[in-house]
Parts: C-alpha cells; sequence; structure tokens
C-alpha cells in the first residue's frame, strides 16, 4: 500500500529507479485525481486571506501573516530573492547526484535514496556518548545540562506498539522537558537524537531563565538549537572516523537537511507567495496555474539536469501547511540560515574573544524564551535576516560540503 511512510521509504532505500517511479506515480496519482477539488478549496483559503488583508487594512496580504511575530516583509522577501540569486550549489548537487548515481535520466523521485549503501547500526549508548562530545564547544555547561536530560529518564527511546511516529521534545514548564524519539540505530536516527536535545537544550535554557509568560519561544527561533547541534555531530563524526563510505554517508545526511530544510523550504516559500499574489490580483486560480507556478520553480531552483515530470507539479495539491497554516514553511529556512551564521561566529571564528562573545550571545538567544520579538532576538545573537550575507552563508556552506563529498566519492573510485 502506497502510503506516506512506504513513500519516504521506497525513495530513500530502493536503488531501482523503476521501483521510484512506480511508487511517485502511484502517491502522486492520488493527488492528480483530486486536484481540481484541491484547487477550489485552495481558491477558497486565498480569497479568505486577501479579504482578511483588506478588511483589516493591512499594507500587504504578507504583512497580514508576518505581523504576529513583527517580522519585516523584506526578511521574507530577501530570503526568497537572496537564495534565487545563487542556486548553483544546488544545481551542483543535482548534476554530482546524477553522476554517481550512474542515471541516464534523474528525476524528483531519485533525489533521497543514498549515493552508496551504509547500513552501520549506532546503539543507543554509543549515540548518546557521540552526541554529547559533539558539543562539548558549547561549553561545561552545555554539557553537563545534556547529561542531565540524557541520564534522567527524560526521553522515550524505542519504537513500541501504538506510540506515534517520528520525535519531538515537549517543555512542561516547572518540571522538564520530555523527549519522544522512535530511535532505531541508523545514523538519521543519531542525527534526530542531537537534533531534539537542541530543542530540549533550548527549553531548559528558556524555563531556567524566563517566568511562565515569557518562557514559550516562537517558530521563527525554534529550529536555530537544533540544527546548530546537527552542524556540530557532523564535525564531530568526520573528525573521529576514517572510514571513507562513513564520511560519505555523514556528509549526506548534512547536505540533504541543507537541501530539504532550506532550498525546498524557500522554494514552497516562493510558490505561497506567488499564489496569493496571482489571488490579489483577481487571476483565476485553477489546478493548472498552481502547477504551472510549482513548475517553474523547480526549473529555475533544479535546473537542467532534473527531468520535468508534469506529475510532479501537483505537489501544492500535498503540503499541508499551505492549507492549515499559510505562511510557516518560510520559518525552517530563516531558521537554518540563522544556525548556519551562529556557527561561523562560534566554531570558525579564530579570534578567541570573538568566540567567546559570540558563544556568550548564543547562551543568552536560548536564554531568551520570548521576552523579545525574534527578529530582536536573533539580532542580539549577531544574525540579521534582512542582510543578504545571512542567507548566502548557506550556499556558502553547501559548496564546502560538496567539495568535501567530491573529495570522498574520489577515494572510493566512484
Amino acid at each position: 500500500e502506497m502510503t506516506s511512510a512506504n513513500y519516504s521509504r521506497i525513495l530513500t532505500k530502493n536503488r531501482n529507479q523503476e521501483d521510484r517511479k512506480l511508487a511517485f506515480k502511484n502517491y502522486y496519482g492520488v493527488y492528480e485525481e483530486k486536484k481540481n477539488i484541491i484547487a477550489a478549496i485552495y481558491n477558497s483559503i486565498l480569497q479568505k486571506d486577501i479579504a482578511k488583508t483588506r478588511a483589516y487594512e493591512y499594507d500587504s496580504f504578507l504583512m497580514s501573516f508576518l505581523e504576529g511575530d513583527n517580522i519585516p516583509e523584506e526578511v521574507y522577501l530577501n530570503l526568497i530573492n537572496t537564495t534565487k540569486e545563487d542556486l548553483k550549489p544546488l544545481k551542483r548537487y543535482v548534476k554530482l547526484r546524477k553522476k554517481i548515481l550512474e542515471l541516464e535520466k534523474y528525476h524528483n523521485y531519485d533525489g533521497s535514496v543514498n549515493l552508496i549503501e551504509y547500513n552501520k547500526d549506532y546503539e543507543y549508548e554509543e549515540a548518546k556518548e557521540i552526541v554529547l562530545k559533539s558539543v562539548e564547544p558549547l561549553g561545561k555547561e552545555y554539557v553537563k545540562k545534556m547529561e542531565k536530560a540524557l541520564s534522567e529518564g527524560w526521553i522515550d527511546v524505542f519504537e513500541a506498539k501504538g506510540k506515534r511516529s517520528g520525535a519531538y521534545s515537549a517543555g512542561v514548564y516547572g518540571v522538564h522537558p520530555y523527549m519522544l524519539l522512535n530511535y532505531n540505530k541508523t545514523l538519521d536516527s543519531v542525527f534526530t537524537l542531537a537534533h531534539e536535545l537542541g530543542h530540549t537544550l533550548h527549553t531548559l535554557y528558556s524555563d531556567e531563565n524566563q517566568p511562565f509568560s515569557t518562557s514559550y519561544y516562537t517558530i521563527f527561533v525554534a529550529e536555530v538549537a537544533s540544527t546548530f547541534n546537527e552542524r556540530l555531530l557532523l564535525d564531530y563524526m568526520l573528525e573521529n572516523t576514517k572510514d571513507s563510505k562513513e564520511k560519505i554517508a555523514l556528509l549526506e545526511q548534512e547536505i540533504r537537511n541543507i537541501t530539504g530544510t532550506f532550498y525546498f523550504q524557500v522554494l514552497l516559500a516562493d510558490y505561497e507567495y506567488q499564489a496569493h499574489l496571482l489571488s490579489e490580483k483577481g487571476k483565476a486560480i485553477t489546478a493548472d496555474t498552481l502547477s504551472k507556478i510549482i513548475e517553474k520553480l523547480f526549473d529555475e531552483y533544479y535546473g537542467i539536469d532534473m527531468e520535468k515530470d508534469e506529475l510532479l507539479y501537483v505537489l501544492w495539491s500535498r503540503v499541508p501547511h499551505f492549507f492549515n497554516s499559510p505562511f510557516y514553511v518560510y520559518q525552517y529556512a530563516t531558521c537554518f540560515a540563522s544556525s548556519a551564521i551562529l556557527y561561523k561566529n562560534i566554531i570558525n571564528e579564530t579570534d578567541k574573544n570573538k568566540k567567546e562573545k559570540a558563544l556568550k550571545k548564543y547562551i543568552e538567544l536560548l536564554s531568551s524564551g520570548g521576552n523579545d520579538f525574534p527578529m530582536e532576538q536573533l539580532k542580539k545573537a549577531g544574525v540579521d535576516l534582512s542582510e543578504k550575507e545571512t542567507i548566502k552563508a548557506v550556499s556558502t556552506q553547501l559548496d564546502i560540503l560538496l567539495d568535501k563529498l567530491e573529495k570522498e566519492i574520489e577515494k572510493l573510485n566512484i
């Protein structure tokens, strides 16, 4: 049965392109059949959004969604425009995958399968030790708090009958955060552990330093600590392995984080902006109109090395955020860009005093909860999302990782 979970598993694990193609056709075929109905529903949502903009006399539909967190409109537009100015690293990765996988034609459904087969098991006790050592650059206090989180029964670790899927960290003010995992010994689950512990430490610092009323931090900053921890984990594991296959798997893991958490989310944010713009101008909103926006964006973002699959362009119909929480997905990308700048300021800084100041500001960010608007919190930590350089830091990071990946690929003569 082509469920969402099965579809993801096949695209990631199945090395037969025809199987991936079949899964893609069956999964997307359901949305293709229902696209006109879904478009009609989405049209009503767009009309509601535009009506709200006019009724409350907002300057733009975008501001009606950004006002709650006091996010300037230029932050959203800077994210999209600056990303589109330098898509070379993303296109470089597509071209590299096509070559390594030895595919005559490279499709979107080929984008998740691992470049090489790597199935090492990481026992949970080993994973805990690795993650703990990886965060040492954040200081003794941070490590001590993580040790506590890992050792005092805060985490429901393994899959069990009736347990929900995925992973999350849930804060309980006055007690401590609780974490849910479905740990399965894969490399991905090691990174998930680091990711969720990032949320847990963020919540812990916030709860310890803020009253209940300002302890909750917004989505706009929520993914900063988690993605920062993943990058530290990558550094540590790369430094402590001589296995080229493991290095390739590690680099792929982080590159997929960038392509999925940053570039793809920017593409979705770009689509959402364009769809609302059409509605604002009174243009007809049909399934074909929405699919053409997606088609143009995929051409722009991924380039000529990715084949055009008409069925793919109904993607807009299967993203729940578009229907349930408009103008939400861009925050994944802004968090990732913020994390990249903070990493650069703390880890790559050679001046000891600057490094210490940057780390202090980062801990203050984690401790600030929701005591200010998120843009102001990030500025205090050294991140300005209205600047192009903040966004460009991600493409620079991807290029560096691709250089490392190509180097390891050459070692194996792939």
